[in-house]
């Protein structure tokens, strides 16, 4: 199993999270492992198939999984939550959003001692586009990770956050979004810290387009760039330039 999971890792560095979903999905099948084991392997299958496998019938398999690792007894709460809100965003991607709602939301309770968690759940939350709640519900939501930025012990954390925080401003239609992407910095001295802003203002960089102000999101997308071109990550890069298609294009 260690053999396995290290050569799931591999793959997910060099950027074929397809490949790591398949070694992660076949490993899990394969036995019946330790909850501590079981649950750290299901994390990683739901953050690569998120990324190379969400779809399909390898989609269905990785989901089948995660939601029988979820209800195993022995998983602890701290462990059920983390994979209950990745499970959750790998369900958005395969757009089942009311199941997505439904997976976010009962992590929250077992989150409470992991604010970094916490506060990207209830971001997720907030997002609009999930659909079937009112916008003051998900205001409402996005009030209460705000309260958790300050208790973030990290700075690729508190990066990650309050540039997905102002991300979820701007799709709720809320000005005040754009002084938060004003307050950004656009450097960061750690190679997580990096990932996070690149991924940030390529996701701001797309809402930007929604509002309409396609040369304020060409800004924003070579930030993303230069930050994208600094980091060792190779996934991020068909995404930038999805965008930078999009913006020509427009």
């Amino acid at each position: 199993a260690r053999y396995a999971e290290a050569a799931a890792d591999v793959a997910v560095e060099s950027g074929d999270a397809r490949a790591a979903a398949a070694l992660l999905h076949e490993l899990l099948v394969a036995a019946n492992h330790p909850a501590e084991l079981h649950g750290r392997l299901a994390r990683k299958l739901a953050q690569a198939a998120a990324v190379g496998a969400a779809h399909g019938d390898m989609g269905d398999q990785v989901a089948e999984i995660l939601r029988a690792a979820i209800a195993r007894d022995d998983l602890g709460p701290a462990d059920r939550g983390q994979l209950r809100l990745l499970f959750g965003r790998l369900l958005i991607i395969r757009c089942d959003l009311k199941a997505a709602f439904s997976e976010l939301e009962q992590a929250i309770p077992d989150l409470a001692d992991n604010p970094a968690l916490a506060a990207r759940t209830m971001i997720a939350l907030s997002w609009p586009w999930l659909g079937g709640r009112s916008v003051d519900e998900h205001r409402a939501w996005l009030g209460r990770a705000a309260t958790l930025l300050p208790r973030l012990p990290s700075t690729a954390e508190r990066i990650a956050l309050t540039a997905d925080h102002a991300t979820a401003q701007l799709m709720l239609g809320d000005d005040a979004g754009w002084q938060a992407v004003a307050e950004l910095p656009t450097q960061a001295d750690t190679p997580a810290a990096r990932w996070e802003l690149a991924r940030g203002y390529s996701n701001i960089s797309q809402v930007t387009l929604a509002w309409g102000r396609y040369g304020q999101a060409r800004i924003l997308l070579q930030v993303a760039m230069e930050l994208v071109d600094s980091t060792t990550y190779p996934l991020m890069l068909p995404t930038v330039r999805i965008i930078e298609a999009y913006l020509n294009y427009c």
